[in-house]
C-alpha cells in the first residue's frame, strides 16, 4: 500500500478482475487516471524463474491500472454501485443491501452460520515444506463446507464431498511441488492465492522467523439431513456453496462471484 495520501483511491486492471485500494496521492496520478506498476510476480522482468514468459503480466513486466470514479470509490459497494440491489432488483449479497463497500465486517455472521475453526496452514521450517493441521475429529468427516480465513476476512469458500483430509493432502502435495523446487506458481493455478498467502505468512530474518497473518481453516458440517418429499435426500453442502460465495464474495473464489 502506498503511503502519504489523505484519501483512499480504488484502481482496477483492464479486465476488472484485480482491484486494490491505495493512498497514492491524487496529484501523482496522470490526468487520464492510468498508472503502470511493475508486475508483482516477476518484479518487472517479464520472465518466470525458468526464463520463460511471466504468466501474470504476459511478458510485459508491468500492468496498467485505472483509477475508479473518485467520488464513488470509497462510498459505494463495488457490486451494486451503492444501490443495495442486485441486477434482478433483489438484495445485494455483497453489502447486505447497505450500498457500502465494507465487506470485512461479515465474520460474526459467517461464524453464526455454523463455521468453526478446525485448523490452519503453516510452513514447517524443520522439514522446509508447506503443511497443515486440523482437529482429529474432522479428518474423516465427508460432505463439509470449508473456508480459508485471514484476520477474520473470508478469503475462500468451498466444499469437500470426500474427507477434508484427502482434499488438504492433495492441496499440500500440489503446493509443495512449487515450494520445494523454489518455483513461482502460475497465476492461472487454482491454488495460486492460497499458496502465496501461506509463503508470505512467514518472514525469515536469518535465524529469526516472524509469523504474520495465518491462513486459518474453518469447517461446517450440517447437523441434520434434509429431504424432498420424504424420499429424496438433499445435498446441503452442494446447495449452500454457491449462495455463500454470493453472500460473502471471498477474494479467492472465481466461480459464482461475478454477475454478468
Amino acid at each position: 500500500m502506498f503511503l502519504g495520501g489523505e484519501k483512499m483511491y480504488q484502481f482496477e486492471n483492464p479486465y476488472g478482475d484485480i482491484k486494490f485500494y491505495s493512498e497514492l496521492p491524487r496529484s501523482s496520478v496522470p490526468m487520464n487516471g492510468v498508472i503502470s506498476l511493475s508486475c508483482p510476480e516477476c518484479d518487472g522482468s517479464g520472465m518466470d524463474l525458468d526464463g520463460g514468459q511471466c504468466d501474470y503480466c504476459y511478458g510485459e513486466g508491468s500492468s496498467e491500472y485505472t483509477l475508479v470514479d473518485e467520488d464513488s470509490a470509497e462510498t459505494q459497494c463495488p457490486e451494486c454501485d451503492g444501490s443495495g440491489m442486485d441486477l434482478d432488483g433483489g438484495h445485494c449479497y455483497y453489502c447486505d443491501g447497505t450500498g457500502s463497500p465494507d465487506n470485512k465486517n461479515r465474520f460474526p455472521g459467517f461464524k453464526n452460520l455454523g463455521f468453526n475453526k478446525i485448523g490452519e496452514w503453516y510452513i514447517d521450517t524443520a522439514k522446509n515444506i508447506i503443511d497443515y493441521n486440523i482437529d482429529n475429529i474432522w479428518k474423516k468427516i465427508k460432505g463439509i463446507l470449508y473456508a480459508y480465513v485471514m484476520n477474520e476476512e473470508i478469503k475462500y469458500i468451498g466444499k469437500s464431498m470426500n474427507t477434508i483430509q484427502s482434499r488438504l493432502v492433495n492441496y499440500k502435495n500440489n503446493m509443495n511441488f512449487y515450494y520445494e523446487n523454489k518455483k513461482d506458481m502460475p497465476h492461472k493455478e487454482k491454488l495460486y492465492y492460497l499458496y502465496n498467502a501461506i509463503i508470505n505468512s512467514r518472514i525469515d530474518l536469518g535465524s529469526l522467523h516472524l509469523d504474520t497473518t495465518k491462513v486459518e481453516i474453518f469447517g461446517f458440517k450440517p447437523s441434520k439431513e434434509i429431504s424432498y418429499n420424504d424420499e429424496i435426500k438433499l445435498d446441503i453442502p452442494h446447495g449452500l456453496e454457491y449462495p455463500l460465495i454470493m453472500k460473502f464474495l471471498p477474494e479467492w473464489n472465481t466461480v459464482g462471484k461475478k454477475k454478468e
